[in-house]
């Protein structure tokens, strides 16, 4: 392994990290919030893990997990929100180049419904004579699209960032933005990693000509493996999330256990909800799988897609 192969790199990702930090001073929370959605099957049914894939899905998660010897290679998933309320989907890649390889991702999140109703007369008041009558259908869409680099800087630790621009339509209005991340993973011992995440700093400028900046998350969490015997293995995830300016703290945790590389089943819980998920795999490195998550007041979100794991089989975290 090469430590610092990259000097150009290097910066890059040290700017990212203070383009990152500046909205922290001035930064609204949930300008971007669709940017923290899940992103893929294994991870929403542990209860949201940004610690546990790596590979494709870091994009959206801990940008310093590109590299993950055993993370996804490519991935789709879809997910219906609140019982179909709104969808969102993601999907990525890993390409491999003679630095090593350069996760992209993109999800979309949106949905329907939104009735746009005129009265008869609008210059009267409503009444019965004057009732609002529907017109038609709006949504709102969100679009992301993005790419991550990782690169080692010292034995087992590691170091990311990602980036990408930002489509956003609400009813009438649109928006152009970008967001940046930027992690670190530590490998502390065999089947026990930790990292850190200062995730999806924002910028949106809205066609009305107002301009938002999204503060960062901050995310710290970790992962650990075991290997029970008999072909079974086991995963413990957890993090904690902070909300910069709304000064809110998440807490979530899953587990999973996984059977010869042919399935798992996990467990876990996000922001006082349940999630679950189980995946199987139909060729050697190829997995479907689902997942679902619990709201306090609101249905159940569904999750379901595919991970390609490029070495031909997924492996326990190292």
């Amino acid at each position: 392994m090469m430590i610092l192969k990259s000097t150009d790199t290097i910066r890059i990702i040290l700017l990212t990290a203070l383009i990152v930090a500046v909205p922290v001073l001035f930064g609204e929370s949930y300008v971007a919030d669709f940017l923290s959605l899940d992103s893929d099957f294994s991870s929403a049914g542990l209860g949201g893990s940004n610690f546990y894939g790596g590979g494709a899905t870091a994009v959206f998660c801990n940008p310093a997990m590109v590299m993950k010897a055993d993370g996804v290679r490519y991935y789709a998933s879809h997910e219906g929100l609140f019982g179909g309320l709104a969808i969102a989907d993601a999907a990525g890649a890993l390409i491999r180049t003679s630095q090593g390889d350069i996760a992209i991702g993109a999800m979309y999140v949106g949905g329907g419904g939104i009735e746009v109703t005129e009265l008869p007369d609008p210059t009267k008041p409503v009444g019965p004579d004057n009732r609002p009558y529907s017109v038609g259908e709006k949504g709102h869409h969100d679009i992301a699209i993005g790419a991550g680099y990782s690169l080692p800087v010292m034995e087992g630790l590691s170091i990311g960032a990602s980036a990408g621009g930002i489509f956003r339509r609400l009813v009438d209005s649109d928006g152009y933005g970008g967001f940046a991340s930027v992690g670190v993973d530590w490998i502390a011992a065999r089947g026990l990693r930790f990292g850190a995440v200062a995730s999806n700093a924002s910028y949106v400028s809205w066609e009305t000509g107002n301009s938002e900046f999204g503060a960062p998350e901050f995310l710290i969490g970790g992962a650990f493996s075991r290997d029970f015997g008999s072909g079974f293995d086991g995963t413990v995830v957890s993090e904690g999330r902070f909300l910069t300016s709304s000064s809110n703290i998440e807490l979530s945790a899953g587990a999973e256990v996984s059977y010869r590389s042919l399935a798992a089943i996990r467990l876990g819980t996000e922001n006082g909800g349940l999630t679950a998920g189980a995946d199987l795999a139909i060729f050697p490195g190829i997995r479907v799988g689902a997942a679902m998550t619990t709201h306090t007041e609101l249905p159940i979100s569904y999750r379901f897609g595919l991970n390609v794991y490029g070495d031909g089989a997924k492996e326990s975290v190292d």
